[in-house]
């Protein structure tokens, strides 16, 4: 291998300068367990729903290892959870306190009933 051609963590010099993000296994397989432990799920149901082996899943879980890009849509699809939420490794609640609803009022016609926002 020539000099200019050397790796650092198995990754060739060109790879090296190139700054990708990197998924974090770990929180990824945390997201995954906890998901489906919400869901009443066992490994083996949610590999039967992805078309994996229950290893493969426990393997995502203990993070030895990522889902395949070609499963994150099934998998997100199985755990009702947004793609990009799996590969950022946090799960963002909607907020249920943002809009205008305090703001809103809402009139009753005296005459016919109707109602109308103002």
């Amino acid at each position: 291998m020539k000099k200019n051609e050397s790796t650092e963590r198995g990754l060739p010099l060109l790879f090296q300068k190139i700054r990708l993000p990197v998924m974090d296994t770990e929180k990824i397989g945390k997201i995954i367990k906890a998901l489906r432990k919400e869901k009443n799920m066992s490994q083996k149901d949610l590999a039967e729903k992805i078309n994996v082996s229950s290893k493969t899943v426990s393997k995502w879980e203990t993070g030895k290892g990522c889902p395949d890009i070609t499963l994150l849509s099934k998998l997100s699809s199985a755990l009702d959870l947004d793609t990009n939420m799996l590969l950022d490794g946090e799960i963002r609640k909607n907020r249920t306190d943002t809009g205008k609803m305090k703001s809103i009022r809402f009139f009753i016609c005296p005459e016919c009933g109707s109602d109308s926002t103002r």
